[in-house]
């Protein structure tokens, strides 16, 4: 299945997965990561997601999967660091070129406005360089990938929320905000299953992560203690912004 065209539900998935004894602690993330990108859309990506994986294995998705894990779960708006002898990171910037593509076409033929791209060509993707010198990634780019070179660019999602869509109630906000401290801290505190007794060492990169994780959810801590002691309506400060 893994990098072939089968296309599949979150819940055919989950079949896949137990026929095959994947779903066991030790195997589930890795089994998850491959068959992500074969999910019919973004909603069954973040349904599979949701329904096999704990919260520790998610963040060990995260860091398995790399830059592949924005696009794949809908949050493509990020900025990238690639390396195009890297089969994960070509995987990540194909499947970039496909949200790209069909935002770029809605926003030209659907949308209403004008164009908002930096190069006045309606693509999403900023601010890219190829080796340390500055281009301008179109579908041609893509159509020739080089097969090594370090590319670095931004990229802004053009997609909007359904037309209707309300916000959340203050209530369910700080619902919202005390979940995502509790899961930073359970990242912190839980190890990863599938590594359990390995003594391999975390990257710089995942120590920075977790150094991260610890802060925001100190900044978080505060802010409900802020809001629990004033009240919502009351506290001028805005919750404190991802590191």
């Amino acid at each position: 299945v893994h990098e072939t065209e089968i296309r599949m539900t979150a819940a055919q998935a989950i079949v896949l997965m137990e026929s095959c004894g994947d779903m066991h602690e030790t195997k589930r993330v890795g089994a998850v990561a491959k068959v992500l990108p074969q999910l019919t859309s973004v909603k069954e990506a973040q349904n599979l997601v949701k329904r096999v994986l704990s919260t520790s294995e998610r963040f060990s998705l995260r860091i398995r999967l790399g830059a592949l894990y924005f696009p794949l779960l809908g949050l493509p708006t990020n900025h990238y660091a690639l390396d195009l002898s890297k089969q994960i990171d070509r995987q990540a910037l194909i499947k970039l070129a496909e949200v790209a593509q069909a935002e770029k076409q809605f926003s030209k033929s659907r949308s209403g406005r004008g164009d908002t791209s930096q190069h006045g060509n309606w693509e999403n993707f900023r601010n890219e360089w190829l080796d340390g010198k500055a281009t301008i990634l179109t579908s041609h780019f893509f159509q020739t990938m080089p097969q090594k070179g370090k590319l670095e660019f931004d990229y802004v999602s053009t997609s909007r929320p359904t037309r209707g869509t309300k916000p959340m109630s203050d209530r369910r906000y700080q619902q919202l905000v005390a979940q995502i401290a509790r899961d930073s801290r359970t990242e912190l505190r839980l190890p990863d299953r599938s590594m359990a007794g390995s003594r391999r060492r975390r990257s710089v990169g995942d120590r920075w992560e977790l150094v991260r994780n610890a802060v925001r959810f100190r900044k978080f801590k505060k802010w409900i203690r802020d809001v629990k002691m004033v009240g919502p309506q009351r506290l001028c400060r805005a919750p404190p912004k991802e590191m």
